[in-house]
């Protein structure tokens, strides 16, 4: 019988090699870049005034996070291409802050109702991004982070600040990408982008008897 530590080190042994290595990967919209540069403002501004040591680096959207194993990519890839054909592209509208008392000041998107729907449908491929490291993680507030985990007083008057300030802006969502962060790496990479092509997917019927 395997002792403990004898399996550990045959869990660590695994992980080296190629196709058992686990990555994280993100499931995201991108906006386009005159958007990306407004919202990198605002957020850089916030950070500046009210003294955050981190806030969000990257405009896009993440719909979801999972960690996998390499060897599981390309089913997912099918998988997400499957999906993303069907996909119509839609108008996310992005229109004012609000927050979460006492530690979160974001962006509204005021029509969430096509993300939902995208990240309902993305639901269906869980059990391929389940991980022996966790389950994956699906948005559930979907808006745009400007800052999180506040201070009392940096939630205070940032909120009585920005709730009297304007932001509008919009972006088409065209496609889907998947990103990898690979370790030791800073930032993540894109590995494949999906495009919304609106294609209805029908099935032959199956004709009996004979012609005439």
């Amino acid at each position: 019988m395997l002792t403990k530590l004898e399996i550990m080190a045959a869990v660590n042994q695994t992980s080296l090699m190629p196709g058992y290595k686990t990555y994280t990967y993100r499931l995201v919209l991108l906006p386009h870049e005159e958007f990306r540069k407004k919202l990198m403002k605002v957020r850089k501004e916030f950070a500046e005034k009210y003294q955050l040591r981190n806030y969000p680096k990257a405009a896009f959207l993440t719909l979801v996070k999972f960690e996998q194993f390499a060897m599981m990519e390309s089913r997912i890839i099918q998988k997400l291409e499957s999906l993303t054909m069907r996909q119509r592209g839609f108008v996310v509208e992005v229109n004012g802050y609000g927050s979460y008392p006492d530690h979160s000041i974001f962006l509204n998107i005021s029509n969430t109702s096509n993300v939902r729907n995208l990240v309902h449908d993305l639901q269906s491929l869980k059990s391929l991004m389940h991980s022996v490291n966790g389950k994956p993680y699906f948005i559930r507030d979907i808006h745009f982070q400007i800052g999180s985990g506040l201070k009392p007083w940096q939630y205070e008057n940032g909120w009585k600040d920005y709730q009297k300030r304007h932001f509008t802006g919009s972006f088409v969502a065209e496609e889907l990408l998947l990103l990898k962060h690979v370790p030791d790496s800073p930032n993540f990479e894109i590995l494949r982008r999906f495009e919304f092509r609106n294609i209805a997917v029908t099935t032959q019927p199956e004709l009996f008897g004979e012609f005439h």
